[in-house]
């Protein structure tokens, strides 16, 4: 079973339901990353979520991650 890497652009109300569907997943959506232009939002929601990193700059994430999927909220 292949494994996709995603990362979610926004972690306002809404980022809570996509990282609940990456749990639905049972394993085949990993979360790595979120970014969000509010460095201290990101780095609580990261942080109450187990999201490994946190990002401000979205480009910089692409490049970082190299995620498989981007979830948009």
């Amino acid at each position: 079973m292949k494994t996709y890497r995603s990362v979610l652009v926004g972690t306002g109300g809404i980022g809570e339901a996509h990282v609940r569907a990456a749990e639905a997943s049972h394993g085949r959506v990993q979360l790595v990353a979120a970014a969000d232009v509010d460095a201290a939002r990101v780095q609580d929601f990261c942080q109450k979520f187990k999201v490994p990193a946190a990002y401000v700059d979205f480009d910089e994430m692409l490049r970082r991650e190299k995620p498989d999927l981007v979830q948009i909220a």
